[in-house]
């Protein structure tokens, strides 16, 4: 069953037009590119799995990167002859939300292309390999997606930044989500309501005076979400380690 759904949905080919056949984990599909070929192309026939690619490109630069299904327009990949691996996940379930612009965390990305060039000739041993990368590249859609939400709650706070009602119970109230739900996602990104409110009230303060110096500071206060000269500098301070006006002052002498 899995073989049937795996041939309707996509087709990874060779330059000579050599069908390449995909070795099966679980839900995913995946095929270590070696020294043999050096170009291939990989066509979707519907939206049912996207793909990751990792390999070094023919000028030696490393390529991490997703791709969404676009219905019969190929993905052209050329290496430089060395290892590498495409992986094809299903979009129905963990990476149903992702695409091309989400990034590979760096420190994983690292790991993945020494395992990507060093792959074990024994087959339990690539096994585990291939598992490790494609929990890797999982791991960093979850990150990414948390990073998502975080700035759409962020982008939110901007927006409402001068208006009375924002709370937490507006935020969840207009965002669709749950206080708990909300609180959730600071403490992952291990931070509070409170505390990136403020971080976005300072944000706004200082873009204002880099963008003009020489406004009054109690004019900009209002707009940045702040009620008082006292919370704004307190908020300054704690933040920035800096009074307002000392900061005003070396804005200004730039």
């Amino acid at each position: 069953m899995k073989e049937k759904t795996h041939e309707s949905s996509f087709e990874v080919l060779t330059y000579r037009k050599n069908r390449i056949i995909l070795e099966p984990i679980e839900d995913k599909y995946f095929f270590i590119i070696d020294k043999n070929e050096n170009r291939f192309s990989l066509s979707f026939k519907d939206q049912k799995y996207g793909a990751f690619v990792s390999y070094q490109s023919s000028d030696g630069d490393d390529v991490n990167a997703f791709f969404l299904p676009v219905i019969n327009l190929p993905i052209y990949i050329e290496t430089n002859g060395k290892q590498g691996i495409i992986i094809l996940f299903p979009l129905s379930k963990e990476v149903s939300d992702w695409s091309e612009s989400k990034k590979i965390n760096v420190v994983y990305e690292s790991i993945i292309n020494k395992l990507r060039n060093n792959f074990s000739e024994d087959d339990y041993k690539r096994s585990v390999e291939v598992n490790a990368i494609i929990c890797l590249v999982l791991i960093s859609l979850i990150e990414s997606e948390k990073e998502k939400v975080i700035d759409k709650i962020i982008e939110f706070i901007k927006l409402n930044i001068s208006n009375n009602k924002l709370s937490l119970d507006y935020l969840a109230q207009n965002l669709y989500m749950s206080k708990r739900k909300l609180q959730y996602i600071f403490s992952k990104n291990k931070t509070t309501y409170k505390k990136t409110l403020n971080e976005v009230k300072v944000d706004l303060l200082i873009s204002s005076i880099n963008d003009n110096p020489d406004v009054s500071i109690k004019y900009i206060l209002s707009k940045c979400g702040f009620n008082s000269h006292s919370s704004a500098s307190n908020a300054f301070k704690i933040a920035k380690g800096e009074t307002l006006y000392q900061y005003k002052k070396k804005i200004m002498k730039a």
